[in-house]
């Protein structure tokens, strides 16, 4: 048997429906066409058709029936995987998203984290400017007086 390498683009691929409706459609071609020379093929030369052998008549319906039933299995089959496929597309798509979702969180916390740390530490310079001012003025006696060495002044800023 000859090996077919054949490449398929699965992306553009059609819906098990629309490859149902088209094989059904050629089915009925080539049913239509059996029946027109099965029909040639008995008619009489003066118009009139002579009868179908019964046996043959039954033989017949018994295969299409068959294949009928097949091609049912085999659209089934079809359908079960592509909704399988796109029950994993869905799966993935979701965990993606959970992903994402994760990840955001992640840097947000870690921005409160970093945010809360330079307020905690803002807060305990403005505390240790506060107490060193306090402690200046109060081994200096200026209660009310602005600090006038050049070291106070830089700590004032």
């Amino acid at each position: 048997m000859a090996e077919c390498n054949v490449s398929i683009d699965k992306k553009n691929l059609p819906g098990v429906k629309e490859v149902c409706r088209d094989f059904a459609v050629l089915e009925d071609h080539c049913l239509a066409y059996t029946l027109q020379e099965q029909e040639r093929q008995t008619a009489q030369p003066g118009g009139r058709s002579r009868p179908k052998n019964f046996e043959s008549h039954l033989a017949s319906n018994v295969n299409k029936s068959k294949l009928v039933q097949k091609d049912l299995q085999v659209a089934k089959k079809l359908q079960e995987e592509e909704d399988q496929w796109a029950k994993v597309q869905c799966q993935k798509q979701h965990n993606d998203l959970e992903r994402q979702d994760n990840e955001i969180a992640k840097e947000i916390q870690e921005q409160l984290v970093r945010q809360a740390e330079q307020q905690r530490q803002q807060e305990e310079k403005d505390a240790l400017e506060s107490n060193f001012e306090e402690e200046y003025f109060e081994d200096h006696g200026g209660g009310g007086i602005q600090p006038v060495c050049a070291r106070c002044v830089r700590l004032k800023r």
